[in-house]
């Protein structure tokens, strides 16, 4: 019986800690997330960035952690009465090679942005990995090419390839020259077998590519509504992508 009693106070206090750490969060603003550096990947909480109202649910901006994130390390955070400026790290992409924000992955990454010639670098969403390839979406605020329209400004759709450190808009790639050495998909392409219409949600999910924009949980800020942002039909975005689904799935291999 004592046993018992004990265990039921343990969980009242369980709660109740939990309650006010929930509450500290919030009072903070921040969320859980990771930072890794030079292959060490540290437990924190990053500062929520400028939060964008679509559709009646608060987005965190993805423009704005694509530069820069403000961390507090885990047990600072935790022990720490008073949370100070000193406590708080800013990491930009050159400072990192990866952070979490929540269930979201950034990755730094050096990328043309908005036609500029000139590369620079940031922190890129990961959509999908692969062993021979990884997805990104990259978001920009003043460009007038993407994919898709989103509260953040225009998204498009990048992709590392072999391990190049160039990327590949995905709807500016060529397949026939930039997989010329794969007769699988070229003989599809020379069928047309790619051309088959499919929704663009259809697509995505075909490939695992999330257009994620927040929290997936309970509380999502979801997933956007592809099919209303990028439509139907044959076009390069949706061949290219059917092209990659073969490529990243090892019928070239």
């Amino acid at each position: 019986m004592k046993n018992f009693f004990l265990l039921i106070c343990l969980a009242l206090f369980s709660n109740y800690s939990f309650g006010q750490f929930e509450s500290r969060m919030k009072e903070q603003k921040v969320v859980k997330g990771t930072v890794t550096v030079n292959g060490e990947t540290k437990e924190g909480y990053i500062s929520m960035p400028r939060m964008i109202s679509s559709d009646g649910k608060e987005l965190p901006c993805i423009t704005d952690l694509q530069e820069s994130f403000i961390f507090i390390d885990k047990t600072t955070f935790e022990t720490v009465e008073k949370i100070k400026g000193k406590d708080k790290v800013k990491y930009t992409a050159k400072d990192c090679e990866s952070f979490t924000y929540q269930d979201l992955v950034f990755e730094s990454r050096k990328i043309s942005l908005d036609l500029n010639p000139i590369p620079k670098t940031l922190f890129l969403l990961v959509q999908k990995k692969r062993d021979n390839a990884t997805f990104y979406s990259v978001f920009s605020a003043t460009s007038n090419v993407g994919n898709a329209t989103t509260p953040f400004g225009l998204a498009s759709f990048v992709v590392f390839i072999n391990g190049s450190d160039k990327a590949k808009y995905v709807d500016q790639i060529n397949p026939k020259k930039d997989f010329s050495n794969c007769s699988a998909i070229l003989s599809k392409l020379d069928n047309k077998e790619y051309d088959e219409i499919r929704t663009a949600e259809q697509n995505f999910d075909l490939m695992g590519i999330k257009m994620a924009t927040g929290d997936k949980g309970d509380s999502a800020d979801g997933a956007l509504d592809l099919d209303k942002l990028l439509g139907t039909g044959v076009d390069k975005l949706n061949r290219n992508l059917n092209v990659l689904d073969d490529y990243v799935n090892g019928k070239c291999e």
